[in-house]
Formats: structure tokens, sequence, C-alpha cells
């Protein structure tokens, strides 16, 4: 039927009728929700969604139009700013650099990192990456053996922890910063 009867209009030869339509239909639902409340269940769900990144230091998105600078959280650290001697351990244990190079103390970083290593509560998500992604992971270009740094029971050689650093850089818009 035509417009021209009182009849609902149909599609025009062009197609843009139809379109007009879809978008004031749209429009229209759109406006029910929020008269309906349904916009403000969206709402919630947005801040549910962004509650991690309110408890971590960036720009809130409470803070829109706030002056922030891009840059270390700290102010970085030089050499002489870093303690010189490692923290004491209990007499039992000692520090260790780990070589990565040797495939025995690779294989030992390996089994640690699985054998103690869990995601979740549940224990389902297992830590399980091969002894060769962690050789690849831990030698970037640049990569420092100082920073694999292991704990050992001094009375049997084993490897009870490990911590390692890779070194990168950072950019951050316009600011490059080597970490």
């Amino acid at each position: 039927m035509s417009g021209h009867d009182g009849g609902e209009a149909g599609p025009s030869s062009s197609g843009q009728g139809t379109h007009q339509q879809n978008k004031d239909f749209a429009s229209l639902l759109e406006a029910m929700s929020l008269q309906l409340g349904h916009g403000q269940g969206k709402k919630k769900a947005n801040k549910e969604k962004y509650a991690f990144w309110e408890t971590q230091p960036v720009v809130q998105f409470t803070e829109k139009g706030k002056d922030a600078h891009d840059g270390p959280i700290d102010a970085p650290k030089t050499v002489q700013d870093i303690r010189q001697e490692p923290y004491a351990l209990p007499e039992s244990f000692g520090w260790c650099e780990c070589n990565i190079d040797d495939d025995h103390e690779t294989q030992e970083v390996y089994t640690l990192l699985h054998n103690n290593y869990v995601e979740d509560d549940d224990a389902m998500f297992r830590f399980n990456y091969s002894p060769a992604f962690l050789k690849w992971a831990l030698q970037p270009p640049g990569y420092r053996k100082d920073w694999h740094v292991g704990v050992r029971v001094k009375s049997s050689g084993k490897l009870v922890a490990f911590i390692s650093a890779i070194p990168s850089t950072i950019r951050a818009n316009d600011q490059t910063i080597r970490a």
C-alpha cells in the first residue's frame, strides 16, 4: 500500500524508506529501554567490567579532562639506588643464578614451575610451558643472565624458587622508556 491512503508506507524503489524506518524503530527501542531502566543495567555491567582497572594506577573514566602525564609510576632507579647485598635467607637456603643455557638447569626451572605454579584455585589450569619455550621466553635479545635468579636448598641443591626479568623497551605515546 502507499502512504497516501492511510495505510503503512511500503519501501520506496530506492530502499531509503526501509532504511529510515529501521533507524526510527531502533531509536524507539533505545528510548523504551532507557525508560524501563534497562540502560542502568548496562551502566552497572560496564562498572563491573572495569572494576579491576579502578584498582590500578591508570587514568580513571571519571577523570576525563584532567591532565595526566605518561611515564613510570615510580621514579627510575639507578644501579646505586638498588640494594647491593641480597636479602638474607634462612640458613638452609642460598641464592643462585640459573643458567638457562644449561639444559639441566632449564629442566629444573621447568619442573619447579610445572609442579608449583597454578593459575586458579581449583588447580585446573597448571603451568605447562616446555623447557624449549622457557629458553626462548627468558633469552630475548639483550637478556641478562643475572636476571634469572633462584633459591636452592643448600644440602641437596634442589631449586625451590625462581624469579626472572627480561629487558624491554616501553613506549607510551611520545615517550620511550628502556626497562
